[in-house]
């Protein structure tokens, strides 16, 4: 499956801040934009990304692998754009 470079920057940004709504800001688009995108990745991939608690969100063992395995992609478009907000750190 094909998946869009949107959804993985929304990804890693949520993943990130701990916030869909801090990964909208940081990344200039609304809360539902990204609530959108990181949903439609989960039901792509069949993994839950996300565990969703009221201290906001942390990533699963599947959110952690596939964060891990985005990073570079995410690194290296963001090189190409110019962009330096879709690195993420341990």
């Amino acid at each position: 499956p094909v998946v869009k470079l949107k959804a993985i920057q929304y990804f890693l940004a949520a993943a990130q801040t701990g916030s869909l709504s801090a990964a909208a800001r940081q990344q200039g688009v609304t809360l539902q934009a990204v609530a959108k995108r990181v949903g439609a990745l989960e039901a792509q991939l069949g993994a839950k990304l996300f565990q969703r608690g009221s201290r906001g969100l942390r990533l699963t063992a599947d959110g952690v692998h596939y964060a891990e395995a985005c990073a570079p992609v995410a690194e290296a478009a963001g090189a190409l754009a110019g962009d330096s907000t879709l690195s993420i750190t341990g």
